[in-house]
């Protein structure tokens, strides 16, 4: 029961993730706001405020996945039908895919395009590339054509660079914006709150698009517009 307990908790916080992954893309076709329609599951006592319902490009790390596919595992050696966790594990590695999908939407073919990502280690306040969604989905942009450029104040430059060689790190945002086509922010750093949105829009290329897949700067969208860049959040219009 023990054993059991751990993977059914990481299971459940993987489920709700990739519900909210659902709803998102719902979200998105109706003109419907993500971040509303969290709030309000967040606001019902039976789910409440700690709820994992952020809407973003799939769940890094191992440690969800993990139990994920131990239960999986267990329900085949047993041979139990249980196509909820199974579709879980499936959409979350489905889910990364969905960001070269859209810049494609957004900027035409990636062929030839400077695509700046903001955050490639795993999760917030790690150097860790093991199991890093942000670093599979530089390889899948890189793979359509596109050139790809990194900024993380966790990570370590050689050891991304080691990863994936054809990475250009660089450790200042506004450097990076330079001559970008789009920048992706993947990781809710602290560090990226404060960047210089008008300096953004001066270095960026048209047609000047930022993704914020966390929807980590949807307060300052009006600021984007102003300096002549096309904000786009996730699950929100």
């Amino acid at each position: 029961s023990a054993e059991v307990s751990k993977h059914a908790v990481n299971s459940f916080l993987a489920a709700s993730l990739s519900f909210i992954y659902d709803i998102a893309d719902i979200c998105e076709k109706v003109g419907a706001n993500v971040a509303d329609v969290a709030a309000a599951l967040r606001a019902d006592r039976r789910i409440g405020q700690e709820a994992y319902l952020d809407a973003s490009t799939g769940f890094s790390g191992g440690t969800l996945a993990r139990d994920l596919k131990a239960l999986i595992r267990q329900a085949k050696e047993k041979s139990i039908s249980i196509p909820v966790i199974e579709s879980v594990f499936e959409k979350n590695n489905a889910r990364p895919l969905m960001v070269a999908r859209i810049l494609e939407e957004e900027l035409g073919s990636l062929k030839g395009k400077t695509i700046g990502l903001l955050g490639i280690t795993y999760k917030v306040g790690t150097p860790v590339l093991r199991h890093s969604l942000p670093l599979k989905i530089a390889g899948d942009i890189q793979e359509r054509g596109a050139a790809v450029r990194v900024v993380d104040p966790c990570s370590n430059p050689s050891e991304v660079v080691s990863a994936n060689p054809a990475l250009k790190m660089f450790t200042d945002p506004l450097a990076l914006a330079k001559d970008c086509h789009a920048i992706i922010l993947l990781k809710s750093c602290g560090e990226f709150r404060d960047i210089d949105i008008a300096e953004l829009g001066k270095n960026m290329r048209a047609p000047k698009l930022f993704f914020d897949t966390r929807n980590f700067l949807r307060d300052k969208e009006p600021a984007f517009g102003a300096a002549g860049i096309k904000y786009r959040g996730l699950g929100c219009v």
